[in-house]
């Protein structure tokens, strides 16, 4: 995806980006679909990027969590 491609895209879907980010990759239209270098070109460029969300989402997650424990506390185990 090149910038034009990001313009159009913020332009026709404002509200479905509105606060989201959209990285563009600077990979060239060379490549037929499937090629294995631009599947690897793809995947090289996006991991990090994956692996990036999923950390921070795991981060959100665990601290929701903890809000949520903190609000309502677990109850004690019963006894046996």
């Amino acid at each position: 995806m090149e910038d034009k491609h990001l313009a159009r895209l913020k332009s026709e879907f404002r509200g479905d980006l509105r606060h989201k980010q959209v990285h563009v990759l600077d990979i060239p239209d060379d490549y037929r679909a499937m090629d294995p270098d631009l599947v690897a070109l793809l995947a090289s460029a996006t991991t990090p990027l994956i692996d990036a969300w999923r950390a921070d989402h795991a981060a959100r997650q665990a601290k929701i969590r903890g809000a949520f424990a903190i609000i309502a506390p677990r109850p004690p185990p019963k006894a046996r």
